[in-house]
């Protein structure tokens, strides 16, 4: 099974992803969008691993304690990056808490995942995955343009953590099942 883990986003945070989507539709880049429904921050993508294998995560993932915390939506990115361009996101600021709770994560469910082989960890949120250079140019005056004017595009708080099944090949794109869930202890 396709793993990985994850925090959920609230309602207000993804109408506002919606919007920022309806502002990509209107450049008319050739592009996926993520689903509303999905959308999420990943902590750790864990790639194949067997039923067994995950519970054994999940469990070890319950073992994890984390205070709620604050994150703010802003900043329009890419990856790999602005030459070649394959995703768009919205980054995720949280003062260090995000990346703090994604390094206990790390430590409870990477080893023997494609988790162990991840250097870098940039918090983001995915709005599109581009299929082709199409007004790419376009897409990057617009976000030049959004992030010119520096500002905060939303708030949600963290108070859980996700395991989650990705599972691929429906008809509109992969799935998403949650196999467990942490919740903060206070």
């Amino acid at each position: 099974m396709r793993c990985f883990v994850s925090v959920e986003m609230n309602e207000e945070s993804t109408r506002i992803l919606e919007s920022l989507q309806a502002e990509l539709r209107r450049i008319g880049i050739d592009t996926r969008f993520a689903r509303p429904e999905q959308m999420h921050l990943t902590l750790a993508f864990l790639g194949e691993i067997s039923e067994e294998a995950a519970r054994q995560k999940v469990e070890e993932l319950e073992k994890i304690d984390f205070e709620k915390f604050d994150v703010e939506l802003g900043g329009i990115g890419f990856f790999p990056n602005e030459k070649f361009v394959r995703v768009v996101w919205v980054g995720c600021e949280s003062g260090g808490k995000l990346e703090e709770l994604r390094q206990k994560v790390w430590n409870a469910v990477a080893a023997g995942t494609a988790a162990e082989k991840e250097k870098n960890f940039s918090a983001h949120a995915t709005l599109a995955r581009l299929k082709s250079r199409k007004n790419v140019d376009k897409l990057l005056k617009w976000a030049e343009e959004k992030n010119a004017a520096g500002e905060t595009l939303g708030r949600f708080t963290v108070s859980s953590v996700e395991f989650k099944q990705s599972i691929l090949g429906g008809p509109a794109g992969a799935e998403h099942k949650t196999i467990g869930q942490v919740f903060t202890r206070d």
